[in-house]
């Protein structure tokens, strides 16, 4: 792996996620801008280890900022987070949205 994004949306079985709840799109409003940054990262794909790179922090600290971000959104994995940004825009066609990239 050279960092690139691992996880394509469009690969993911929809019955991964199927019967999942989601949170509404406004739990968005409760992550730090450290957290959304985090969250994008993770929904583009990105390993733990390129987003720690990234974003000149630890992979422990990532770690952490990941399962809090999970914690107040209510979701359990990646692959629920992909699907979350999905449903509310932040990412389209495996590409953060305008309106994502503008609050970043």
């Amino acid at each position: 792996m050279n960092g690139t994004p691992t996880l394509k949306l469009a690969s993911v079985p929809k019955y991964l996620t199927s019967g999942v709840q989601l949170p509404p799109v406004d739990a968005l409003a409760g992550l730090s801008p450290s957290e959304r940054r985090v969250f994008e990262l993770i929904a583009l794909g990105y390993p733990k280890k390129r987003i720690a790179a990234m974003l000149f922090r630890s992979t422990k600290t990532i770690d952490r900022q990941t399962h809090a971000l999970y914690a107040k959104l209510g979701i359990r994995d990646r692959v629920v987070a992909c699907r979350y940004a999905q449903a509310c825009g932040i990412l389209a066609d495996g590409q953060l949205t305008a309106e994502a990239r503008m609050v970043s």
